[in-house]
């Protein structure tokens, strides 16, 4: 009923109705607003995940029995060396136009597996262009493999497809292996690069497990530069550990945002300083250490390493209450026990193995200390 002042009363049935009614078109609006923002309902992955693996691995099993079928043409002088190339060329031209016209026709799983085989059979042709048949030089057939390399990555935002991707990355860091090239400088480009590759086509199909080919790339870079200098350029592999580093430290604060894509690229980062660190201890005791004492000091130096930066990650870690430094640390300090127990502690000369014993444990109770009171304080709160 009106009050005296005519207005109506706030606890009236009237009122209580108006209030409900306009609850119910505000959630009206808001469901129709997720309505239009809403993705398409996702297919079942059981069916879209076995058609995807059979394509991979039928696009592999083509591959490699073109490998085949192009030996087996060349011993029995089917057909001359240059012609059985181009051959292989076109059929990898050939397939990458399928796919792109299978693409258009919005079937995606097949174009990628077809797309891949297509650029696998190409990458293989032109190897066997210079390391079989010596049709040209070895610097031009880096280069071939290097642009078909570069074709598959670029193809790879074309096709939304991480598995065109790593045949790229894969490309990128066999062709040097394949070569066997002791130049270090395009070492210091590829990597970064390669990486970089990764990162935006996550953010092209996020759908795609793209976050895969990080550690995979991170992997095969290093154990590339491992292969090519050392030990002979041992100077140049810790260069290379520490520029690759900062450019995934670069990468990573560009995606700090995405957790988990975050988190990949930081850890990358630190292992590739951790590798550069120990390089130079090789490097080091490779100069100022007695050969005889070398292997024990090197052993020695990398536990106690490996836990100074465990202890470091672990309190910058408190300091930016960050989980993801905390992780970092208890991961390194786990492997330095790991190491210590199953390696230094039956392995080392006896002053090696105490004075590793004594260093650690000092290092491991400190972090434990450091632990227990910024817990207690409230610093790990995530």
């Amino acid at each position: 009923m009106p009050n005296d002042t005519g207005r109506s009363n706030p606890s009236s049935p009237d009122s209580e109705f108006a209030r409900l009614q306009q609850a119910v078109a505000d959630l009206q609006t808001r469901v129709s607003a997720l309505e239009r923002g809403a993705p398409a309902p996702a297919r079942p992955e059981g069916p879209r995940f076995g058609l995807t693996a059979i394509n991979r691995v039928g696009a592999v099993t083509l591959a490699v029995g073109v490998i085949f079928f192009f030996k087996y043409a060349s011993d029995n002088q089917w057909i001359g060396a240059e012609s059985l190339v181009l051959l292989g060329i076109l059929m990898a031209l050939l397939l990458v136009g399928l796919a792109e016209w299978l693409r258009r026709r919005s079937d995606d799983a097949f174009a990628q597996g077809v797309a891949g085989c297509g650029f696998a059979i190409l990458y293989i042709s032109i190897y066997a262009s210079f390391g079989y048949y010596k049709l040209v030089s070895r610097e031009l057939g880096f280069a071939g493999l290097l642009v078909s390399s570069a074709l598959a990555l670029a193809f790879s935002f074309r096709f939304a497809s991480a598995a065109i991707a790593a045949v790229g990355v894969i490309g990128v860091w066999v062709a040097p292996l394949l070569v066997r090239s002791e130049s270090s400088v395009f070492l210091f480009v590829l990597s970064p690069l390669s990486a970089w590759v990764t990162e935006r086509l996550s953010r092209r199909a996020p759908q795609q497990p793209a976050l895969a080919l990080l550690p995979f790339n991170a992997a095969w870079a290093l154990l590339t530069a491992w292969i090519l200098l050392a030990p002979a350029h041992s100077v140049e592999l810790a260069c290379f550990a520490f520029s690759t580093s900062a450019a995934y430290f670069i990468l990573a604060a560009l995606n700090r945002t995405r957790a988990t894509f975050y988190n990949a690229l930081y850890f990358v980062a630190h292992a590739y300083v951790v590798v550069g660190a120990l390089r130079l201890i090789v490097l080091w005791a490779s100069n100022n250490i007695a050969a005889i004492d070398r292997e024990n000091f090197i052993s020695a130096a990398t536990s106690i390493l490996l836990g100074l930066y465990g202890v470091a990650c672990l309190c910058y870690g408190f300091l930016r209450k960050s989980a993801t430094d905390r992780m970092l640390a208890l991961g390194l300090l786990g492997i330095v026990i790991a190491k210590l127990y199953l390696y230094d502690v039956w392995l080392l000369t006896r002053f090696y193995r105490i004075s590793a014993l004594v260093i650690l444990g000092v290092l491991l109770l400190g972090a434990s200390y450091l632990y227990s009171r910024f817990k207690q304080r409230g610093s790990v709160s995530r």
